[in-house]
């Protein structure tokens, strides 16, 4: 079981992908009794807390002398950072109005604190769900900074506490200006090759697989 963020040639080797929103679901729903998962070791340990008693998380870094791989983002979050924050911006644990939420990525102590976590996809929805009941007053995302930038401009009555050093250097890369480009070059039948991805035919044949039996389970 593979996560999604992982290159074409790892997909092509295993047996199905998954999302950080349906990876409890398509674990659960693999046959065995045993799950060998990669590569974010992180993911792995919260997947394997999640699934105690359910199925037998496998991961790189477990019982070998391989690390695996971490988000170089969420990893960055402590259990102190989110002590402090609560301290800072009078957020106790368990308040029913100001929430802190997690990803996936995150160390499990920091999902242990949590108040939430999840994708970002169900970070969002639960935070537009709290908004809809009028019950949120005050979030603090641990995820990538413009995360909650984002969310700030889409639930303006929301406080949210930042954490603005935390950035992806690798979303960066992706801008609006970027985007035009390739729209108008898309217009105007342009040269589109320096955007171009190549992959051997027969990656993309075996990655295609594990693709398409997520989506199939999903």
């Amino acid at each position: 079981m593979i996560y999604i963020n992982s290159y074409a040639a790892a997909k092509a080797r295993c047996d199905v992908c998954c999302t950080s929103a349906n990876s409890v679901k398509i674990a659960r729903e693999m046959p065995g009794e045993k799950i060998i998962f990669v590569p974010d070791i992180l993911f792995a340990e919260n997947l394997a807390q999640d699934l105690k008693g359910v199925k037998e998380v496998i991961y790189p870094g477990r019982d070998s002398d391989t690390r695996g791989a971490v988000c170089e983002v969420h990893e960055k979050f402590t259990l102190e950072d989110l002590l402090a924050v609560r301290k800072s911006f009078d957020m106790p644990k368990g308040h029913p109005n100001k929430l802190i939420y997690a990803h996936w990525e995150c160390k499990p102590d920091v999902l242990r604190e949590a108040d939430f976590y999840g994708s970002t996809t169900q970070i969002s929805r639960d935070i537009a769900r709290r908004v809809d009941e009028g019950t949120l007053q005050r979030a603090f995302v641990a995820s990538e900074c413009e995360l909650t930038s984002n969310l700030a401009q889409e639930f303006p009555g929301v406080q949210f506490s930042t954490a603005c050093s935390v950035r992806c250097q690798h979303m960066a890369k992706m801008t609006l200006e970027g985007i035009l480009d390739i729209l108008r070059r898309l217009d105007s039948r342009g040269d589109l090759s320096s955007y171009e991805v190549k992959l051997d035919s027969e990656i993309i044949e075996k990655a295609r697989e594990p693709i398409e039996r997520m989506l199939q389970m999903s």
